[in-house]
């Protein structure tokens, strides 16, 4: 803030925010370890069922 100092309760404002960024980083990254790291019959049985809301699609290599 160009030097100022900042309000105390802004300060705690942005403590929350950086906390909740934080938690959810690590909750994203979690959900999507767990998406990869799962069998791909799973994976697929997934998209599936999925409203086609963000599912991905599996790559045949041969």
């Amino acid at each position: 803030m160009n030097g100022m100092p900042r309000s105390r309760r802004l300060q705690e404002a942005l403590d929350r925010l950086e906390r909740h960024r934080v938690e959810l980083e690590r909750d994203i990254v979690a959900e999507m370890e767990a998406l990869w790291f799962r069998p791909a019959a799973t994976r697929t049985d997934d998209a599936a069922t999925t409203t086609g809301s963000g599912s991905f699609f599996e790559v045949s290599w041969d």
